[in-house]
C-alpha cells in the first residue's frame, strides 16, 4: 500500500481554538513514556526558544522558533518506534490514544525532529 503523507496530513484539521494541541500531544507522549519506564523520578522539560529580535513592523504569527521537550521516559524502543511509524496505531488505544497525535505536530510546525535514547539489551541506544 502506498500512502501520500502530505495528503494524510491535509485530511486532519487543527482547530484555531486549540493552537496548543500539538504541544499537549507531545507532553502526553512524555508522560506516557515515563509511566512505561516505571520510574519514580520522571522529568519533563519544556524549552521554548524565541526570536532574539522581533520586527514590530513585519507581519508575523509568532516569534517562537523552537519548542524542545525532553523527558527521561522509556524512549523509542522497538514497540514505541513501530507504533510511531504506523498511522492510526492501536498500540496505546487502552490509554485513549488514537495514533494520530504526531500528525498534529506537522499541522502546526514547519518541521519536527525526534531524538531518542533508550535501553536495548541493557545498553543505551540512539
Amino acid at each position: 500500500m502506498k500512502m501520500n503523507f502530505k495528503g494524510l496530513v491535509n485530511l486532519h484539521t487543527l482547530p484555531k481554538s486549540a493552537p496548543l494541541l500539538p504541544l499537549y500531544e507531545a507532553v502526553i507522549n512524555s508522560i506516557q513514556s515515563i509511566e512505561d519506564a516505571q520510574i519514580q523520578d520522571g522529568r519533563i522539560e519544556i524549552k521554548i526558544e524565541r526570536e532574539k529580535q522581533m520586527n514590530l513592523f513585519k507581519q508575523w504569527e509568532t516569534d517562537i522558533e523552537n519548542i524542545i521537550i525532553v523527558d527521561n521516559g522509556i524512549g523509542f524502543c522497538n514497540e514505541n518506534y513501530n507504533s510511531f511509524d504506523t498511522y492510526a496505531s492501536e498500540f496505546k488505544v487502552q490509554k485513549g490514544c488514537k495514533g494520530v497525535g504526531r500528525i498534529m505536530w506537522l499541522k502546526a510546525f514547519c518541521s519536527v525532529k525526534v531524538e531518542s535514547i533508550f535501553l536495548e539489551n541493557d545498553k543505551k541506544t540512539c
